[in-house]
């Protein structure tokens, strides 16, 4: 799992860190280059005023260039190198950091030497979504040294602290307008705080998590193919889905968001497989999610991912796995397990619970076990007890009023295909060789190459 890297900006603002999280990757490359350019350019006389000077721009100029295809990876790597000497040592360093961070890219990298480890770890970001992180916090950083020093020198020591402070929250400010627009926020009042435990399954299942405590949001899915890891598509396009839409869908409530996001996923996964000929055993995909809305949870799922209240060391299950067995209890025991719905076949079961302050709130890619024995008390050892008897994920949150945990997910890269991943937006038309009513061939080694591995594209 990967989290990001502490309660620092643009952590403390949950749907600014939704927004970047859920965002196609060419997105996070321009808001980096946007931010940087911002900074250098509302820093220009402060700067002035410290009498230092500005890093040299060109890396953010050839990073563009690059996202258009009119530079190689090779000019953006000798930029990266070349902005280093402005990171290390020039008059601004964080803003030398920040434009050293706009030109991070995909599998790239420098190995400098030990005083220059600053700069070498802003070119060594996981993913763009770390990148971009990085790179707006450097330049809030910026702003403030540099209007701390100009009113040190201009005004005196008793104003610089909050010359700095001010300048920081308006480089903040702008950053939150330029992510987010104009559109109205919907956050939830009460957070979940909790960690995703994995149990491991031997069966071949392909699970994907995903717990943001400042949204009050947490999804599993599971999905199952026949060979191959066919399934992990489908779990991580279910959970992609349903956090992309709660960030960029223009909804105006968050339940409205909520099923804007399940029916985006139930669209996605269906597309996987839309070709494959008749009578192929398909992959399908359960998943559960809870979303907290004021004093209430929203919680939707489909076959038998799970959603559970735990009270006095009980589990108290919320929802009915959609199984042969809950249907029909005098069923074999065979046949009981068999799921009757899963995501895009079959409706969704919706409800809504009260919440208040301290209640836990747990999600497994598998029903909840009768007669569940509970293993520690904290939520940590409630939740891995039960990934471990279940051989499951699960996800155990407490209802906090100022939820502060880290965000937690299966992967950090978004799915690079727009005709199956696009937040906020119609997708794309589907290549014609995965379009309805084509005669594919199922999953060959053209559909992992083509589909597969656009989706799972940072889980190997």
């Amino acid at each position: 799992m990967s989290t990001t890297p502490g309660l620092r900006w643009p952590d403390e603002d949950a749907e600014l860190l939704a927004r970047l999280a859920t965002a196609p990757e060419a997105r996070l490359h321009a808001w980096m280059c946007d931010a940087a350019e911002h900074a250098i350019d509302s820093c220009r006389a402060v700067a002035r005023a410290a009498g230092h000077g500005l890093p040299d721009p060109t890396p953010i100029e050839i990073k563009r260039r690059w996202l258009e295809g009119q530079a190689t990876t090779e000019e953006l790597r000798r930029a990266q190198a070349d902005a280093v000497a402005e990171c290390c040592h020039g008059s601004s360093r964080s803003l030398g950091a920040a434009v050293l961070g706009c030109a991070w890219h995909p599998g790239g990298g420098l190995e400098l030497p030990e005083d220059e480890r600053h700069a070498q770890r802003m070119t060594q970001h996981g993913s763009a979504f770390e990148a971009t992180c990085s790179v707006l916090r450097q330049c809030i950083e910026a702003a403030g040294a540099l209007s701390h020093r100009a009113a040190w020198s201009s005004v005196g020591p008793h104003v610089a602290a909050a010359s700095a402070r001010r300048a920081r929250e308006q480089e903040q400010a702008w950053q939150v307008s330029h992510v987010l627009g104009d559109r109205p926020r919907v956050s939830a009042e009460l957070g979940l705080d909790g960690v995703i435990s994995l149990g491991g399954d031997p069966t071949g299942d392909e699970d994907h998590a995903w717990l943001h405590p400042g949204r009050g949001f947490a999804v599993v899915a599971r999905g199952r193919g026949a060979i191959g890891n066919q399934g992990r598509p489908g779990s991580k396009l279910a959970v992609w889905s349903l956090a992309g839409e709660l960030s960029w869908s223009d909804e105006p409530t968050l339940e409205g968001r909520l099923r804007r996001g399940w029916s985006r996923a139930e669209c996605a996964v269906q597309r996987l497989t839309a070709n494959w000929p008749v009578g192929l055993l398909q992959p399908s995909v359960r998943a559960a999610a809870v979303l907290l809305e004021g004093s209430t949870a929203l919680v939707m799922h489909v076959g038998d991912c799970s959603v559970a209240r735990l009270e006095s060391q009980r589990l108290l299950p919320l929802t009915r796995p959609h199984t042969v067995g809950a249907d029909h209890p005098e069923a074999p025991i065979a046949i009981a397990g068999s799921i009757l719905r899963a995501l895009g076949r079959g409706e969704p079961s919706f409800l809504r619970i009260p919440v208040r302050v301290g209640d836990v709130l747990l999600l497994s890619t598998v029903p909840w076990p009768d007669g569940a024995s509970l293993r520690g008390r904290s939520v940590d050892e409630i939740s891995a007890s039960l990934a471990r008897a279940g051989s499951s994920t699960v996800i155990a949150a407490r209802v906090r009023a100022m939820a502060s945990g880290p965000l937690v997910r299966g992967s950090v890269r978004p799915p690079a295909a727009a005709w199956l991943y696009r937040p906020g937006q119609p997708l794309d038309e589907p290549p014609e060789r995965y379009a309805v009513g084509t005669h594919g061939r199922g999953p060959d080694a053209r559909w992992f190459a083509d589909v597969f591995d656009a989706v799972v594209n940072d889980e190997r």
